[in-house]
């Protein structure tokens, strides 16, 4: 059990840091680039009525794509109404509870 702790703690450590240093890199990119184009998020008119919450949800049965770009702001959402997107969010949530499980367990 000591010997799992020396590794597991380091690596979840080691894993915090480099998230957090890649979300800072695509976020200074992300801002060059608007720098030197602009914002270039074309909205059309019939997507402005599939964002709900106030743009937090995005739901479109006709889109057949499963992430789409956030329509303010920074980052990626998920189209609500795509395929399968109900187990793919019990899959990432679940894994961090399955961790946390196996850690609590030790």
């Amino acid at each position: 059990l000591p010997v799992a702790n020396l590794l597991i703690w380091p690596c979840v450590g080691a894993l915090l840091v480099m998230s957090f240093y890649y979300l800072y890199r695509f976020m200074a990119i992300n801002n060059e680039l608007e720098a030197a184009t602009g914002n270039s998020n074309v909205e059309r008119e019939s997507e402005a009525e599939k964002w709900t919450s106030g743009g937090l949800f995005y739901y479109n049965p006709d889109d057949p794509a499963l992430i789409v770009e956030k329509r303010d702001g920074l980052g990626y959402t998920y189209n609500f109404a795509g395929k399968g997107i109900l187990l793919r969010l019990a899959f990432l949530s679940g894994v961090p509870l399955l961790v946390v499980w196996a850690l609590m367990g030790l």
